[in-house]
């Protein structure tokens, strides 16, 4: 009896430990990083984790080299489930790799690597004793330049590219201007290729478009406070090899140019279904469209008074789409280009719109006309401060059309109905109706209305500040 209470004593133990192994035995480590912030010479972590027990250690192991042969580990300040730390004596314009090792009584987990820049020693003299450390104001706070980094540059096509930096910190005086410039030169400067990003400090990007193919570029992020302007590290991309270029035509009426793009004909799937969808798109159909050309753009204002000496829209810009614009004013409008250019001009329908959105036959099936982000195609609620911006500030799509999410939306020629499904060739819509097919959201609506599958309608007389069009001209 004595024998079988010791044994007793013995497993007891054992299983509980086996047990709490089981419970507690963390499969992954959920890591989130909030910030990356540099500058000349230092680098702030920080971040969250989701971990089913507590770690023991979060260590941060980073180096010059991208395998982290050669590197350096720091203890990281653990609170809950943040952590951070601050790196010092950094070199500065340099690319840093790094890690973060999670270890745990049972196991340990490290994430994959990532990487950051400190920044590039900027054109400004700091401090240097000449104005006694003190501000343009007199008081006694030293200004020194913005920290800048570059982050990303995603999306590149043959002609197109996002960038993504950071201002970490304002150098002691308000960011008044920030953005990326670019060159095919090494080290641009605000003298060659620039856009500008706004201002303050945070995160920031731009789609960039109109470059070349086959090219390699150089860039920089930028920052301007009252001490003047600070550099990113440099980085470079080359833009993917032109294949098959698409056929375009410029159309010049009273001085204003415009380019069509052609569309080569082909067979696709019509409509949309699963999450997100609407019961109008249903049910998917295949159609077949011949070879038409479309609008790299929406209608601009500049055009739209070169047409017809007046314009109507509510968010003024030339090249802006001409907006609070009825079915029927379109239909004005291309009768009047028509006679003006000897071409023929018309609205598309909703299948030539709807095929031109999700790329004709060069498609990636992208839920957004170009991407499955929304924010690199289209200006939308979100992100547009509800008014309606310049023409071709976002990336295009396959076709290298523009603006097909968001912006304005866009009148169709047909009667808004019900889709059926049986194949259809060149297919006009329902011969009657009450209203007119609307297609691709707008600045004041939500993404999902920019999703190429969607589908809206107004009466023909209607007019709106969200409501433009774009042309399709016969081949």
């Amino acid at each position: 009896m004595r024998k079988m209470k010791r044994l007793c004593l013995i497993l007891l133990p054992l299983l509980v430990f086996m047990a709490c192994k089981k419970i507690n035995m963390p499969e992954v480590v959920d890591v989130n990083l909030d910030e990356v912030a540099t500058t000349l010479t230092t680098a702030v972590i920080q971040g969250t984790y989701e971990y089913n027990m507590p770690a023991d250690a979060i260590v941060l192991i980073y180096g010059k080299s991208k395998d982290l042969t050669s590197s350096e580990n720091v203890e990281m300040n653990v609170n809950g489930n943040s952590f951070n730390v601050t790196l010092t004596e950094l070199d500065s314009n340099t690319k840093y790799y790094f890690k973060i090792r999670f270890t745990a009584p049972l196991s340990s987990f490290e994430t994959e690597i990532d990487d950051f820049y400190t920044v590039e020693t900027g054109g400004g003299d700091n401090d240097d004793g000449g104005d006694n450390g003190e501000d343009d104001n007199g008081g006694g706070d030293v200004v020194v330049l913005p920290s800048v980094a570059m982050k990303t540059i995603d999306n590149v096509t043959q002609t197109t590219a996002v960038f993504r930096a950071v201002v970490s910190a304002d150098g002691g005086a308000d960011v008044t201007r920030r953005g990326f410039c670019w060159s095919k030169t090494q080290n641009p400067t605000i003298n060659n290729n620039t856009v500008n990003s706004g201002s303050g400090v945070g995160e920031f990007y731009n789609s960039i478009t109109d470059l070349t193919p086959n090219t390699k570029y150089y860039v920089k992020a930028y920052a301007e406070n009252s001490e003047g302007i600070a550099y990113s590290a440099q980085t470079s991309f080359t833009t993917l090899e032109e294949e098959n270029p698409i056929n375009t035509e410029t159309v010049t009426v009273n001085g204003v140019s415009f380019v069509m793009v052609e569309v080569e004909g082909g067979t696709f799937a019509m409509g949309g279904s699963g999450v997100g969808s609407n019961i109008d798109e249903s049910p998917i159909h295949d159609v077949t469209l011949d070879t038409y050309f479309i609008g790299e753009t929406e209608v601009t204002q500049s055009l739209w008074k070169a047409v017809m000496g007046d314009n109507p829209s509510h968010n003024v810009g030339d090249d802006k789409p001409v907006d609070n614009i009825s079915w029927d004013m379109a239909q004005e409008f291309v009768e009047m280009l028509s006679y003006l250019s000897g071409k023929t001009f018309r609205l598309p329908t909703e299948a030539e719109w709807e095929y031109a959105a999700k790329g004709g036959n060069r498609t990636n099936n992208y839920k957004y006309s170009g991407s499955n982000s929304v924010n690199n195609v289209a200006w939308y609620d979100d992100n547009s401060s509800y008014v309606s911006h310049d023409v071709k500030t976002k990336i295009p799509n396959e076709l290298g059309i523009y603006d097909m999410s968001g912006n304005v939306f866009e009148w169709c020629s047909d009667w808004y109905g019900s889709y059926n499904s049986s194949a259809q060739t060149n297919p006009v819509g329902p011969e009657s109706g009450n209203n007119k097919v609307v297609r691709g959201g707008s600045f004041s609506y939500s993404d999902s209305y920019c999703r190429v599958a969607d589908r809206f309608s107004g009466t023909p007389s209607w007019s709106d500040v969200c409501y433009g069009f774009r042309l399709v001209m016969e081949k």
